[in-house]
């Protein structure tokens, strides 16, 4: 069977693309073809995984009526035709949208083409891609039970959301050693997205700081992005914590599994990772982008699965306080790990995979 995958824009799109692409690579017979943007990022990442990524010509929807929106017409229009002559040359089975922008030309090209489809929503709200595609899919996978108010209409299943098998796989002693953090060390990552924050990049050291006499034995994993890795590797150095600093780590599984607590921003993606490890979670929700993160961060919360500061009101005071009753209360970190593993599905790419299958032969 030949299955074209359409994703892009962010990790959070690709990766759990990239995860059912690999549960269909597992019979032989099947052939995936990938559509992405221009982006290199998202093609040399697609590149791991398929032998055939294509891209198109599509741009992110602007927010505002504008010149913007204009070209995003523009390139939309080019990105459907440029869909649909690749579609019509490959002639897939089945054409499967995963989110991010990319997804709009290329899942309305192949149900234009007569070609079953299916779309994945990561995230409780839609993106807008999903929003508008929604109707051209034959079938509707979600991470979330409560995403279904927002679509209203559609053949849904709950999936779970897909995730690279190194998180299933790689066990916490591994991860630490690998890492090299030692035995009793309380281990808090901090991380802020693949572009990383500058907020949390600021706030986070000076937290620790005030918090790190009490608590002798913290240590800290810390992923900035590109642009704060000396400055926050300064502040480390400077108040004596141990302390890993990366602008960027590939495989981010070790980090997590390490970890004995996180404060990050809470993507799709991210959620279903620490839940995949059941770690204990203070979400700093990403105030822009429809709000899909403070979405996601309260359905965890009403599950008493996570620890909430919102962008607007965090201060070193603020995730000081969060971070030592944590560290106080080990009963009430195991609890939200605990609840957070209910999020987690380890069949998600299985299920997904399988619907795939079961569309592309009716």
């Amino acid at each position: 069977m030949k299955i074209l995958i359409a994703c892009g824009g962010t990790g959070g799109h690709i990766f759990p693309a990239v995860s059912v692409a690999q549960e269909l690579k597992k019979d032989s017979k099947n052939e995936i073809i990938f559509i992405t943007t221009k982006k290199s990022r998202d093609k040399d990442i697609l590149a791991k995984t398929a032998d055939n990524v294509q891209a198109i010509t599509i741009a992110p929807m602007p927010t505002k009526i504008g010149l913007g929106l204009f070209m995003f017409g523009v390139k939309f229009i080019i990105g459907f035709f440029q869909s649909m002559y690749l579609i019509s040359r490959s002639r897939p089975d089945v054409v499967a949208g995963f989110g991010g922008y990319v997804c709009g030309p290329v899942v309305m090209a192949g149900k234009f083409l007569g070609k079953p489809t299916l779309i994945h929503e990561q995230n409780v709200y839609p993106g807008r891609a999903n929003k508008f595609v929604a109707g051209f899919a034959d079938k509707i996978a979600l991470s979330f039970e409560e995403t279904k108010k927002y679509l209203k209409k559609g053949d849904f299943f709950v999936s779970g959301n897909p995730i690279r098998k190194e998180f299933e796989t790689t066990q916490r002693d591994e991860a630490r050693k690998k890492l090299g953090i030692e035995n009793g060390e309380f281990n808090i990552l901090i991380m802020g997205g693949s572009q990383g924050s500058r907020k949390i990049n600021t706030i986070a050291p000076e937290a620790i700081k005030e918090i790190k006499d009490g608590f002798g034995n913290i240590c800290v994993t810390h992923i900035t992005g590109k642009d704060d890795e000396e400055i926050v590797k300064q502040q480390y150095r400077q108040m004596n914590v141990p302390h890993l600093v990366y602008p960027f780590l590939a495989n981010i599984w070790y980090a997590i599994k390490a970890a004995d607590l996180v404060v990050a921003r809470c993507g799709a993606s991210a959620i279903t990772e620490f839940a995949a490890s059941g770690l204990a979670s203070i979400f700093i929700p990403y105030p822009y982008a429809l709000a899909h993160q403070k979405q996601n961060a309260l359905v965890l919360k009403n599950q008493n699965a996570c620890e909430i500061i919102d962008d607007s009101e965090l201060s070193k005071d603020a995730l000081k306080v969060k971070i030592a009753e944590l560290i106080k209360d080990r009963g009430r970190a195991s609890r939200l790990g605990e609840n957070i593993k209910k999020f987690y599905n380890a069949d998600s790419s299985k299920k997904i995979a399988q619907e795939i299958i079961d569309l592309g032969t009716r």
